[in-house]
């Protein structure tokens, strides 16, 4: 298995969207790491999760990106004082 960057589009309480040139298949399982901004007190985060692609919006204009659509089910949630991103939220 091999990470690779996406941006988060947008982000719900039934999942996420995410624009990446490694596209996944729909029905694949895969893992994300999604950097959470700061919430209370400075403080940021991390959402850490299995997620299901429900679906792939390839688009012509954007040259190789596309977005996907994932359900999170199974994640937890890595807090951490603000300052601490390269350390905190990092794969593996």
């Amino acid at each position: 298995a091999k990470w690779h960057p996406g941006i988060t589009e947008n982000v719900s309480r039934s999942g996420a969207m995410i624009r990446s040139s490694a596209v996944p298949l729909a029905d694949d399982t895969v893992e994300v790491l999604i950097l959470l901004p700061p919430f209370a007190a400075g403080s940021g985060g991390c959402l850490r999760g299995r997620a299901k692609v429900v679906r792939v919006i390839w688009s012509e204009a954007s040259a190789g990106d596309a977005l996907f659509a994932v359900t999170v089910p199974r994640y937890r949630l890595e807090p951490f004082p603000a300052g601490e991103i390269d350390s905190k939220c990092q794969p593996g």
